[in-house]
């Protein structure tokens, strides 16, 4: 375990960091004892490991979470990136080229690019995939659009016929009492 001061970090770089942690889960649990000779070791292995990891602490205690991340920066000398909840996020270059860069911002990975002009096969049933058969495409026959409009205004103007029949009947019916 190397002991020496806590490194700073600028936001910008915490932000950075805590970018690249979200993804990740904790790699170490604090339990009731606390901070052990034995948790501190398996901390330092992992951040000699990761650079990044999450820590997550089963203390119900605020302010003792709080003081276990300031205890293990200060122990380990790394950096502390987040404390939220139960769970911190602590920072430490590793001794050879350093893999997270704090002032690079997180990429993922991009999706793989489909490849153009290929389209995937239309689902073919299992009886006819049996008998080495494909289905058949279905022909949609459409309306163009000026005989949906006529076909809708035809419409429209036979309901409107209808219900000024009603109300003259209606009108006449009234008048008749």
């Amino acid at each position: 375990m190397s002991t020496s001061e806590t490194i700073t970090l600028s936001p910008l770089q915490r932000k950075n960091l805590k970018s690249h942690a979200h993804h990740l889960d904790p790699v170490v649990m604090i339990g009731n004892e606390g901070l052990t000779a034995a948790v501190l070791k398996a901390i330092d292995e992992q951040l000699a490991a990761h650079e990044l990891i999450k820590i997550r602490v089963f203390s119900d205690d605020r302010a003792q979470r709080s003081e276990l991340h300031a205890s293990i920066c200060a122990e380990l000398g790394a950096a502390p990136v987040q404390h939220i909840g139960k769970l911190l996020v602590v920072w430490r270059p590793g001794e050879s080229s350093t893999r997270i860069d704090p002032d690079m911002p997180y990429l993922p990975a991009a999706p793989a690019a489909k490849k153009s002009g290929t389209q995937s096969a239309p689902h073919t049933p299992k009886k006819l995939a049996a008998a080495g058969k494909t289905a058949a495409k279905k022909t949609v026959k459409r309306k163009s659009v000026t005989e949906d409009t006529e076909n809708t205004l035809a419409r429209r103007i036979r309901q409107a016929t209808e219900q000024s029949r009603k109300r003259t009947t209606r009108r006449g019916a009234r008048r008749s009492r």
